[in-house]
């Protein structure tokens, strides 16, 4: 029997996991990435300019916390409604709208002139973020086989630190030569050959397709280009058995996955708390200890390169001591981290414990994803996601106000990095809960 007959039924999903990981998947990951690169840097252009804006408009950085907590708010609308219409209408269809979206409001930013103008469109611009993230993990764990989930995703999700060192390299070349508006536009342009790339080569995901009987054509056209021979045909039947075509908010608080969304939600909401507390103030404790522009660019860029260095060593030791150790370890090492670096005085060592601390605390978001997508089936994976770092941007929202607080109490830094080494304590004792991971070492 053929694939092509009457008779047969294909499952896309067992097809895709038996296939090699082939050049033109690797091109698909490769280009869905370049968009999460793009969401990284917009994540934390606002932190990387406050100083800036704060100076040439009199105010004062207090005042820019509701700007952040108000982005934050668009990010978490736009992570969850992104991710339900991805499961929708589409994840490559949603991923090309988010990216505009954000792209179009970064470079209508470069004009803003007041704080409440620069309020309106970082709201404008988080929908688009927010939308970006649970569409391309979906992507990013649907075009690799099942052997390669785990390195796809994570190499996938450590882009959102590659586009915070691009951010952080760029403010310290850009914003003292041409302002703060130069890092706007770059995050405006820079995007527009991001989703030529989306719109032109990469197809939608072959799961989604398989559960929509009418796009059955689309989807042998595109599971022969990625299988070596032409394998399908327009009679082919897929088997959607297993996937519930109009699965619920509510499947993810079934019995099977109720226990393992609670838990979930508690590290995206505490690891996100502590994450976006760097994100977003992190440039301003670095200036407030005396380190001029240049510098805090230089330590931005530090904190992030460490998170991706830390998430490449992790691939690596997840295979062997399993996604729970590793991710634990790294929520340990954050709190053991953060205790440390209120000491710190000297600014070399300040940098260099910067990177580890991103190795710790970004790091361990990037494994967050590559949980979720294990947790959940395709047919809820994209609403599994995208609620639970909908729910982490709470987190987020609060690091807005928080990070100020903890800088206002104590200039130095202390306290900043005492309430790190709580919320990553927390993150980490939720992981130890998810039960899914118990299955397996290589879990």
């Amino acid at each position: 029997m053929t694939l092509g007959s009457d008779m047969d039924e294909v499952d896309v999903g067992q097809f895709l996991d038996g296939q090699d990981w082939t050049w033109r998947q690797q091109l698909y990951i490769f280009l869905v990435a370049m968009a999460v690169v793009m969401d990284g840097f917009d994540n934390q252009i606002l932190g990387l300019t406050i100083a800036s804006l704060s100076e040439e408009w009199g105010v004062e950085r207090d005042l820019f916390a509701p700007v952040l907590a108000l982005g934050i708010i668009g990010l978490s609308i736009g992570t969850f409604v992104g991710g339900w219409l991805g499961d929708k209408i589409g994840r490559r269809t949603m991923l090309i709208v988010s990216v505009a979206l954000f792209s179009i409001m970064t470079g209508v930013t470069a004009m803003a002139g007041n704080i409440t103008e620069l309020l309106i469109l970082r709201f404008l611009a988080g929908l688009g973020l927010g939308g970006t993230m649970p569409n391309a993990t979906a992507l990013l764990a649907e075009f690799a086989p099942a052997r390669r989930q785990v390195l796809a995703i994570t190499l996938g999700i450590a882009c959102i630190p590659v586009g915070g060192v691009l951010g952080g390299y760029l403010s310290a070349f850009l914003i003292p030569a041409y302002g703060w508006q130069s890092l706007y536009i770059f995050g405006a342009v820079a995007p527009v050959f991001v989703i030529a790339a989306l719109i032109w080569i990469v197809p939608e995901s072959p799961r989604y397709l398989a559960g929509k009987p009418a796009m059955w054509p689309k989807l042998v056209r595109i599971l022969n280009r990625l299988s070596s021979e032409n394998n399908f045909s327009s009679e082919t039947k897929f088997n959607i058995s297993r996937m519930e075509l109009k699965a619920p908010f509510s499947a993810i608080f079934s019995k099977e996955y109720r226990h393992d969304t609670l838990a979930l939600w508690a590290a995206y909401f505490t690891n996100l708390l502590a994450v976006y507390v760097f994100f977003n103030w992190m440039p301003t404790m670095l200036s407030l200890i005396g380190l001029g522009t240049s510098q805090v660019g230089y330590g931005s860029a530090l904190y992030n390169l460490g998170s991706i260095v830390g998430a490449l060593i992790c691939v690596w030791l997840v295979a062997r001591y399993g996604m729970r150790l590793i991710t634990s370890g790294l929520g340990a090492g954050a709190v053991i981290g953060g205790l440390i670096f209120s000491f710190l005085t000297d600014n070399i060592a300040i940098m260099i414990l910067l990177a580890f601390m991103g190795a710790f605390t970004a790091g361990f978001q990037i494994l967050l994803f590559s949980i979720a997508a294990r947790i959940y089936p395709t047919q809820i994976r994209g609403t599994g996601i995208g609620s639970a770092h909908a729910l982490g941007r709470l987190g987020a929202i609060i690091s807005s106000f928080a990070g100020a607080l903890m800088l206002n109490i104590d200039p130095t830094g202390t306290q900043f990095f005492w309430f790190v080494s709580l919320t990553m304590g927390l993150a980490m004792i939720a992981v130890l809960k998810i039960k899914s991971l118990r299955v397996s070492k290589s879990s």
